[in-house]
């Protein structure tokens, strides 16, 4: 029987960068296998003022921790129909 693998979709919004790495730290700890953080550089998207490149976040998560699947995460809503988009920038080290 596989395990399940459980990813923690990450929203740095209106965070600064060592709020967003601990959360980071707290997730791995926990045994999330993947962070995800979104596709998005507007933050009024999400009711924010700012929020971290959609880049430069998961590169940062992924320099912060070995451990875990990393990349940006988007979400479609064309057509009326919702689905959430990801591809790894970085899979995890075995």
């Amino acid at each position: 029987m596989t395990a399940v693998q459980v990813d923690l979709r990450l929203g740095p919004f209106d965070a600064p960068w060592p709020d967003v790495r601990d959360t980071v730290h707290a997730a791995v700890d926990a045994g999330f296998a993947g962070i995800w953080t979104p596709g998005h550089v507007v933050g009024r998207v999400f009711g924010a003022n700012r929020v971290l490149e959609c880049w430069t976040a998961p590169t940062a998560v992924a320099v912060s921790t070995a451990d875990v699947v990393v990349g940006p995460s988007r979400r479609c809503g064309a057509r009326g129909r919702r689905r959430v988009s990801c591809r790894p920038i970085r899979r995890r080290r075995s």
